[in-house]
């Protein structure tokens, strides 16, 4: 599929519900089956000071990485180091993972956790920052199950769909920020909020996934944070305004 195809579909997407999965459906034509979208602290503050961009919290608004390698990592707090996480603010242009080491200095825990990362089925990992309004970054990052696809060679093409899609999303929801981000759920919480819409009680949730009640309502709270709401019924209406409800096929 060409760059200039894949682009005319973004300008005619008027809903998030059908914006990621256009996304998804490019990498793939380009050879890449998992991609992400993360949403940064604003870069003046991050090049000045990196350790700032540690406290964005669930900076995920999308993602079709593996549920074991997403679980590895909330589980080991990786977004703590992660170099593509902390680093991409201060990098102007599209880039290897596998050359992040010869752009800034990484030490040996960010080396680990890239190579930990091929070990889940993520290689040739590439990140495309885009700077938006008031300071915010937005970065797109491909990875492939295999190795040796020379993305070098696609770096523009994804850079010129990077710009497309940001325009796209800034479109659709109406932000230049993060008021509207699209909150990024774990998939237990996901799930939780997929039932919680079918009307089940935790008690009914806590059966079908074979956890206790009172883990069920440790969840549905961190979905009532993350999603800035106090009810169940207040989290299902957000969900499908935002077109979060699209997420739960994944």
């Amino acid at each position: 599929m060409q760059i200039t195809r894949l682009i005319e579909c973004l300008d005619k997407i008027t809903t998030v519900c059908d914006l990621f999965p256009l996304m998804k459906n490019a990498a793939r034509a380009l050879g890449f089956e998992y991609n992400s979208l993360m949403i940064l602290t604003p870069y003046n503050e991050c090049a000045s000071r990196p350790e700032t961009c540690q406290k964005n919290d669930n900076a995920f608004v999308f993602h079709t990485y593996p549920d074991k390698w997403i679980s590895y990592y909330e589980r080991s707090n990786a977004q703590q180091i992660d170099p593509v996480f902390l680093y991409a603010p201060q990098i102007t242009r599209p880039f290897l993972w596998d050359q992040l080491a010869t752009m800034v200095h990484l030490d040996q825990p960010q080396h680990s956790l890239l190579r930990r990362a091929q070990t889940f089925g993520l290689h040739d990992g590439v990140s495309v920052p885009i700077r938006g309004e008031n300071g915010y970054i937005y970065v797109l990052s491909f990875a492939a199950r295999k190795k040796d696809l020379v993305p070098q060679q696609k770096l523009s093409i994804l850079h010129l769909f990077a710009i497309a899609f940001y325009d796209a999303y800034i479109r659709i929801t109406g932000t230049q920020g993060r008021l509207e981000q699209i909150p990024y759920l774990a998939a237990r919480e996901l799930e939780c909020l997929m039932w919680i819409s079918k009307g089940k009680t935790s008690l009914e949730i806590g059966i079908i996934l074979g956890i206790c009640e009172s883990t069920v309502n440790g969840y549905i709270r961190s979905i009532f944070r993350k999603m800035n709401v106090t009810s169940r019924s207040m989290a299902i209406m957000k969900a499908d305004k935002i077109g979060l409800t699209n997420r739960f096929s994944h």
